[in-house]
């Protein structure tokens, strides 16, 4: 009979080979790879399939005929609450799809000006660490003061850009993707320690000034639609800010970038997935910057810019 590792030692490799829920697109890997661990050995089935129950489903749609703005249905969400306890569920982890029962053509949806709470209601203030809202019509989000700690919002939905106002006020971490930022309320985002800004317009000057008044911010990463210059985004960045990610838009080159005022920066990582003769005279001035304030530099160029995604990079500089 072969010898085997310690039961102890076994389940703490099993551990490291499940990889952490970084992004939602990489929810069905995860679950894959927990379903072929928990068949592996007996051993692994309790903790393979404890990974798969900490996450969590839901579809919020909106009322026929647009009566209204989307509400939960109670009974329906407390049983579906119910089915999961008995099935050994421990949600730490919800995803909120908000999509539109009745179809319209693209041009043609509602905006409700009341608000919609975004976690069923028979979940209680405790349990729930991080949440997904996956907006596929306009609805004006609600988390009634939710402890969330980390919140991804995704805008899916043509034509729309979901207003982001309110939100749980405990955040350490949130992502936003597609959606308007110049709706963020820094009096309300005191405890922020990461933002990530993905596929971002800047309208105006505002939303980049809005960057400056985070009084927690240390990681951020931005890779926008726009092309807002890099030193306009250097003279608004937060001092508190130590870690910074920057994928343009297309093909820019900037001189004389000055990153004196950023004292507290440790590491500036610069994405550009445009062919590097584009980008190759601000990679250098953005690395002769960084030597000046004593930061790390990292290009990301070519193929790896393309793979590179910037919730895994937060995640990892919150490691």
């Amino acid at each position: 009979m072969p010898r085997r590792l310690p039961l102890e030692l076994e389940l703490a490799i099993v551990r490291h080979a499940i990889p952490p829920l970084i992004s939602i697109h990489r929810l069905e890997e995860r679950v894959d790879l927990c379903m072929a661990l928990s068949v592996v050995c007996r051993d692994w089935t309790a903790l393979a399939q404890t990974y798969l129950r900490e996450h969590v489903t839901f579809s919020l749609c909106e009322p026929m005929a647009y009566s209204g703005p989307p509400r939960w249905h109670e009974d329906w969400a407390s049983r579906r609450k119910q089915s999961l306890e008995e099935k050994r569920f421990n949600t730490r982890r919800i995803c909120v799809v908000y999509e539109e029962i009745v179809k319209t053509d693209a041009e043609d949806h509602i905006e409700h000006v009341n608000v919609t709470a975004m976690v069923p209601p028979c979940y209680g203030k405790d349990g729930v660490e991080e949440m997904w809202v996956v907006f596929k019509e306009f609805c004006l989000p609600s988390w009634d003061n939710y402890p969330i700690k980390r919140l991804h919002i995704l805008n899916r939905g043509p034509h729309i850009a979901p207003h982001f106002e309110s939100p749980p006020p405990g955040l350490v971490y949130l992502s936003l993707s597609d959606c308007d930022p110049s709706y963020l309320d820094s009096s309300q985002l005191r405890h922020l320690q990461a933002l990530v800004l993905d596929q971002i317009w800047f309208p105006d000057s505002a939303c980049v000034d809005a960057l400056a008044v985070h009084p927690s911010l240390s990681i951020l990463a931005i890779n926008h639609r726009s092309a807002p210059q890099i030193s306009d985004i250097f003279n608004h960045l937060p001092q508190t800010l130590e870690h910074f990610a920057y994928h343009p838009a297309g093909a820019d080159n900037e001189h004389n970038i000055d990153m004196a005022d950023c004292t507290t920066i440790r590491s500036f990582t610069f994405v550009s997935s445009a062919p590097e003769r584009y980008h190759y005279l601000t990679a250098v001035e953005v690395g002769e910057a960084c030597r000046r304030v004593g930061a790390k530099f990292v290009h990301v160029a070519g193929q790896r810019a393309k793979d590179w995604d910037a919730e895994e990079w937060a995640y990892s500089m919150m490691a």
